[in-house]
């Protein structure tokens, strides 16, 4: 994701927020708006910034994190974002959506986590909103009070051994650590499924910044005393990651494969066809000329956007080139996201397929 995509979802987004902070007749705003969010025609997102009932219900998860983002940064324009909300506002991947919004504090007494807060509105008002949003085709599950509630506030302290670091501002009055400062302190504490995806991107310039960003440089911003186990976990993560990963399923993937014991494939391996050209294949074990696809629903979701193709014209595609893989030998296996979420039994289709252990010398 370049800087300019980035930067132009954030202000899309920024322009649905209503903020009654600093406003000249502040305290009549503020009234009227307060009073809209307790009947359910707004939702309060921040104290003084409200949010249209259905641009909030209608978000997922992510989305609605980088508004409650956006709407503190309206009430506390002071506020530097670091951590999981720093990476989130730059477009690192992230394989989970961060639950709390990160603020950095250099006041020891002030670190910590506010209660979860809800949009503003009375129970009935509430239920009225959930019930008039309930019929929306493009939710997945339905609305429930937790859809009313908004990300708590955790803030971080800064440590005193930090080099110091000058905030970036993808948006006026935004102020956010840089990415490399927010995965420095991030990936430490991160779970190793998450940190490898969000290094594997960083590595591979999926991020706003639109460049890559070198190990050394993120390990040059560790904190030199922190704890051992932070090392380890960083250490683990830097050496999973990888450039080649084109997408967290396929980084999430790779972790599956090696937490299960089967042999590290080849990454986005390039195989000459018959006719002219090349097939690019996401993963491949050489030693039993065994390919494996994650199909993530971006590919085909947005496939006019990366391709100009319409979706039916890219599944189309890619059955003919997996026909033609197949013709020349060579064996198939695909998965998605749901495979990835029951590991144990993408373990059992990676057996199933024949995909090697570690270590194993079968040859095809």
């Amino acid at each position: 994701m370049t800087s300019d995509t980035t930067g132009d979802h954030l202000r899309r987004l920024d322009s649905d927020l209503i903020s009654v902070c600093g406003t000249e007749d502040g305290g009549r705003a503020r009234a009227r708006v307060s009073a809209a969010a307790r009947r359910g025609t707004l939702l309060r997102v921040a104290h003084g910034v409200y949010i249209r009932p259905g641009d909030w219900l209608r978000a997922a998860p992510w989305t609605r994190h980088l508004y409650a983002a956006l709407a503190y940064a309206r009430r506390r324009p002071d506020a530097v974002l670091c951590r999981e909300t720093a990476l989130a506002l730059h477009g690192v991947p992230l394989l989970r959506t961060p639950t709390e919004i990160h603020v950095r504090t250099t006041s020891p007494a002030s670190v910590g986590r506010q209660k979860v807060q809800s949009t503003g509105q009375t129970t009935v008002a509430a239920r009225t909103v959930l019930a008039e949003h309930q019929n929306d085709r493009t939710r997945r599950r339905p609305l429930d009070e937790t859809d009313l509630r908004r990300p708590p506030v955790r803030r971080v302290l800064t440590p005193q051994s930090a080099k110091p670091v000058t905030p970036e501002s993808p948006l006026p009055g935004l102020s956010v650590d840089p990415a490399v400062v927010a995965l420095a302190e991030t990936l430490p504490v991160m779970e190793p499924s998450d940190a490898v995806v969000a290094l594997d991107g960083a590595l591979a310039a999926r991020w706003s910044g639109g460049r890559p960003i070198a190990l050394a440089e993120i390990e040059g911003r560790i904190p030199i005393r922190s704890p051992q186990a932070a090392w380890t976990r960083w250490t683990r993560a830097r050496d999973r990651s990888s450039s080649a990963a084109e997408s967290p399923g396929e980084s999430l993937s790779r972790v599956l494969m090696a937490d299960s014991g089967f042999a590290t494939p080849e990454l986005q391996h390039e195989i000459r066809l018959p006719g002219a050209g090349f097939a690019r294949v996401d993963f491949f074990w050489r030693g039993v000329g065994l390919i494996g696809e994650f199909d993530g629903a971006v590919k085909y979701a947005r496939s006019r956007e990366f391709s100009g193709e319409p979706p039916s014209r890219v599944v189309q595609a890619e059955k003919r080139r997996e026909d033609e893989l197949r013709r020349m030998g060579f064996g198939f296996l695909r998965w998605t996201w749901e495979s990835l979420r029951r590991p144990s039994e993408f373990a059992a289709m990676l057996e199933a397929a024949g995909v090697p252990r570690a270590g194993a010398t079968r040859r095809r």
